[in-house]
């Protein structure tokens, strides 16, 4: 619907705030997806093909996303008695900067986020983010790519290592992630077959409160190996293969009999289609397994189905419904040993006019915490409704309203959340 989402001051569901360059399974490489600092969906292929270097050597342009947000449930309290609410005004800047000669093309991205509550000023929070994307085509057929990213975020209370106890800190826990990526494609977009090899590396340091989350850093070293084949006129055939490692920075001393450390190996295979058939439909589907086997024997090693799907189907120019599943894994949150996830997502989107456009999305996720002593298993339904004017080209204004109902096998993680929020947002496009 929008050139740009909006971040409302809220986390995800399960606590594990992923990057903003990390989709669902493994990042996909596009010349912009630095502009998604800000952003907590991935680009989209609109503003992926703008291909502005065609005609500008150069590239400045600066943002700002002003939102005042109403959340009736700041701490994901189960218990009325213990729900506060509070007003959050959230002020977002955003510089990128972009240059292009000949075959090279680069971007940098800087990004700062100021939260400021009204009653609880604990919560304040600044987060930063830096990126970097550098793609360079030898020839029309090979292609390197660079990706590097750099960010000091945060997770609010009552989130991540503080769910369900938000009194655990008396201000937001702080944590950095850098990420680097080396990407070669053999293969232009138009080529019958095209390979992509990937290499990447993820380090999560936790910056506070040490005594709680040091053994939490973790590094998190990915390969992967993607192969597509045109075997319509539209359509593709494709297999990836993806192989990880995670290490833990401090482990637990190890006991026999009982589990210590988390550092574990994965393993997924991908099979599927991804089909372009006009302007109006588009899907990618991609089926298939993953193991993750850990170092420590006392840890039951896990293997079971995955998937990745996204389609877009637009019955009319100014209309599209959007459907997108996944099932991965993510690195738990101190309960049990990981989180197996699966997220189910549809979307409507409108253009009324010119000027004004909606979106009204279902969102709902499983989180099985897998070798958790509770059995725990939170299933979460979160429903959105967002409105957006566009009052100048450089203006658009724009109203979100969220409700989130997460359901656990135990009780304290039972919560209901409603959020309202208007956002100002001024770009030099």
């Amino acid at each position: 619907m929008s050139r740009r989402q909006v971040i409302p001051p809220f986390q995800a569901p399960g606590g594990d705030r992923k990057s903003v360059f990390m989709t669902t399974g493994y990042v996909r490489l596009s010349l912009l997806v630095a502009v998604a600092v800000l952003s907590p969906e991935p680009v989209s292929a609109e503003t992926q093909d703008r291909g502005f270097f065609s005609e500008f050597e150069y590239l400045v342009e600066p943002s700002l996303v002003i939102t005042q947000a109403y959340d009736d449930n700041i701490y994901r309290e189960s218990s009325d008695d213990l729900i506060e609410n509070d007003w959050i005004t959230t002020l977002s800047p955003q510089l990128k900067l972009g240059m292009g000669r000949g075959s090279f093309r680069g971007i940098v991205d800087l990004g700062y986020t100021a939260g400021r509550y009204a009653e609880e000023s604990v919560n304040d929070y600044d987060d930063y983010g830096t990126a970097l994307n550098v793609r360079w085509e030898l020839d029309h057929r090979n292609e390197l790519a660079f990706i590097s990213r750099y960010d000091l975020r945060h997770e609010a209370r009552g989130t991540g290592l503080t769910e369900d106890n938000p009194d655990l800190v008396d201000e937001p826990i702080e944590y950095s992630e850098t990420y680097y990526e080396g990407r070669y494609q053999l293969g232009s977009r138009n080529s019958i077959g095209r390979l992509t090899l990937a290499l990447s590396q993820n380090d999560k340091q936790y910056e506070n409160f040490t005594s709680l989350t040091s053994r939490r850093d973790y590094l998190l070293t990915q390969a992967e190996a993607d192969f597509s084949y045109q075997v319509a006129g539209r359509t593709r055939a494709q297999v990836a293969w993806i192989v990880g490692e995670v290490e833990y920075d401090n482990n637990p001393e190890a006991v026999a009999g009982a589990p210590d450390t988390l550092d574990s190996d994965t393993n997924e295979w991908l099979l599927g289609v991804d089909w372009n058939a006009t302007g109006k439909s588009n899907a990618s589907i991609l089926v298939g397994y993953r193991e993750k086997d850990f170092v420590d024997p006392d840890r039951e090693d896990f293997s079971g189905p995955s998937w990745q799907v996204d389609a877009r189907w637009a019955p009319r120019t100014y209309m599209a419904f959007t459907l997108a599943t996944s099932r991965e894994d993510r690195e738990t949150n101190g309960e049990g040993s990981f989180i197996d996830t699966r997220r189910y997502n549809l979307g409507w989107e409108t253009e009324w006019s010119s000027r004004f456009g909606s979106e009204l999305a279902l969102a709902r996720s499983v989180n099985d915490y897998q070798g958790s002593q509770s059995g725990r298993t939170d299933t979460n339904v979160t429903t959105s409704f967002e409105l957006e004017y566009n009052m100048r080209y450089w203006l658009r204004l724009g109203l979100r309203l969220l409700h989130q109902d997460n359901d656990s096998d135990v009780d304290n993680f039972d919560y209901k959340r409603k959020l309202a929020l208007v956002y100002v947002d001024i770009a030099a496009d």
